[in-house]
């Protein structure tokens, strides 16, 4: 890396940074910025500016395009800095923040020059990025780490095992590389193909869904399956069953007059995938949108089955007391209080049949 200052008129905001929404990827300058200031707290940092001026450990780290370089890492320490000094894109964009203190002469000369580290290309620090923001200190959100994930496994896609490969270099594992990659891939199938309105889970509630598509169930009931492979994943996508996708996403989304989704906690994955499975439990789902009236209905559908696996375990014990030549006295005891228990349950299963 090549470590100097430039102008800070000279650094530009990433329009691939992982951090930006899908929509947002490629746009102005201005309106980047803007995302910024209502996204990623800039404020705590504009504060500590004004008291500090810029760290000058601090570097960013960037690459030349044109006459300009982009930063590749310090994207919101540059926009702090670019809104503080009221340049053009904070002016376009109409942003300034509101602070007791205002911006000393000296303070403004050391945002007027940052230190930076000049790579030639993204590539040279792709592992680094990878790290640091994957599994290191300074993480991204779910849907970020999506991204940024996506984008990895697309350059390697050619290799025996992208997931594994992309997982090695940012310090994660390969099966949580490859959830990751499904999750942002099928909200982008659904996107570009379908025309489905994503943007809603995909920003706000993209850690439910990631938990969602961890379910077999579940992406069973879409019908994408259970891929390993890349070359499964992408397969698999033309899969998708458009209506049952909808359904899932609307799921995911407050429904009008509503303060809560129906699935509104990635701990409700597993009986809501359950109840999309179960006859009763889904018509129940749709009539009244009521997932604790589903988990009854699958509950009780389950109650049956599990019953029935216990006798089996216990006509397995039975065959065991049936071959042993002598038992303990606490076989007995234990024989006794199951045929209590046994007793009782079947006395309770009759007054309520």
């Amino acid at each position: 890396m090549e470590q100097k200052k430039v102008p800070s008129g000279e650094l530009l905001l990433d329009p691939d940074n992982p951090r930006l929404p899908e929509e947002l990827r490629g746009s102005s300058q201005a309106k980047i910025l803007a995302y910024l200031y209502d996204n990623a707290v800039l404020e705590e940092l504009a504060r500590s500016y004004l008291n500090n001026g810029f760290f000058p450990h601090e570097h960013l780290i960037v690459t030349p395009e044109g006459d300009s370089y982009v930063a590749l890492e310090g994207n919101r320490r540059l926009a702090a800095v670019k809104i503080l000094l009221e340049d053009d894109d904070a002016q376009e964009a109409e942003l300034n923040f509101e602070l007791d203190d205002e911006l000393s002469e000296e303070v403004r000369a050391s945002l007027l020059e940052l230190p930076i580290f000049s790579v030639a290309d993204r590539s040279e620090v792709r592992k680094y990025l990878g790290f640091r923001h994957i599994g290191g200190i300074k993480t991204w959100s779910a849907e970020a780490k999506a991204r940024y994930l996506a984008t990895e496994v697309e350059l390697v896609k050619d290799e025996p095992n992208p997931f594994l490969d992309v997982a090695r270099r940012v310090g994660s594992n390969q099966q949580g590389v490859r959830h990751a990659y499904i999750a942002i891939s099928i909200l982008r199938y659904a996107s570009e193909e379908f025309g489905i309105e994503t943007s809603k889970v995909q920003h706000r509630r993209f850690g439910v869904w990631v938990r969602a598509m961890n379910s077999p169930d579940l992406r069973d009931y879409i019908g994408l399956g259970d891929p390993r492979s890349y070359a499964e994943v992408r397969a698999n996508l033309e899969d998708l069953d458009q209506a049952k996708l909808v359904e899932v996403l609307t799921d995911l989304t407050p429904a009008e007059g509503r303060a809560k989704p129906l699935l509104a906690d990635s701990r409700d994955v597993t009986v809501y995938a359950q109840a999309l499975q179960n006859e009763q439990a889904h018509k129940a789902l749709r009539e009244y949108g009521d997932l604790e009236l589903a988990r009854q209905i699958v509950e009780e559908a389950g109650l049956a089955a599990r019953l029935r696996n216990l006798a089996q375990a216990v006509e397995l014990a039975v065959a065991e007391v049936t071959r042993a030549r002598e038992l303990d006295e606490d076989v007995g005891e234990a024989a006794a209080e199951l045929a209590t228990v046994a007793a009782a349950l079947k006395a309770v299963a009759d007054s309520k049949a």
